[in-house]
């Protein structure tokens, strides 16, 4: 429930500041639409984790039947004015048919030793998304070095895959100091 309270801490500073990670300002509908989303039940779950042959980890579950999405309000953040919405568990099915739908071995070693050498993989999955340019990703094929359920970073235009982060509670706490950091910013 740790990871709830940080969403919950998140959504708040969004409601006191009333503006976005970049600095505009925050239509109050966008709060509204966001507010009306709810969270998927277990039998949504499973067919999710059924369909392609995983496991959620614990936490993301729990992010799930807590919200099937953010809309457009972004509730990640891991670099500077660049926050990511969560997708739905319709919008991971749908965007699995465009990218890490295959595995392609990359003809480079990875710059992260967390993960394996290839530059899209079926073991990926893109979770969140900031303006369609870029990913995070839940990892289940990781090396040797890295571990189930880690986030990676998946950069569209250039195909670059890093690594962001051990697990999607610290991508949370790393977004509450960074959106509260971008939302304090004058």
């Amino acid at each position: 429930m740790e990871n709830i309270q940080i969403i919950r801490d998140i959504e708040q500073l969004y409601f006191v500041k009333g503006k976005v990670v970049n600095g505009e300002e925050l239509d109050s509908q966008i709060l509204q639409a966001y507010m009306r989303i709810g969270g998927v039940d277990e039998i949504e779950l499973h067919d999710f984790e059924e369909l392609f042959d995983i496991k959620l980890p614990k936490a993301m579950e729990e992010i799930y039947k807590y919200k099937n999405g953010s809309g457009v309000l972004e509730i990640f953040s891991i670099q500077e004015k660049q926050g990511y919405r969560l997708l739905p568990l319709a919008g991971i099915v749908e965007l699995k048919m465009h990218i890490q739908n295959e595995d392609i071995p990359s003809n480079s070693k990875p710059k992260d030793k967390e993960i394996q050498a290839y530059s899209a993989n079926k073991k990926w999955f893109p979770f969140a998304t900031y303006d369609n340019a870029s990913f995070l990703m839940l990892d289940f094929i990781p090396s040797k070095n890295g571990n189930v359920g880690q986030i990676l970073e998946y950069r569209f235009a250039s195909k670059e895959v890093c690594f962001v982060a051990e697990d999607i509670s610290e991508v949370l706490k790393t977004s509450l100091t960074m959106i509260n950091d971008a939302l304090n910013q004058k």
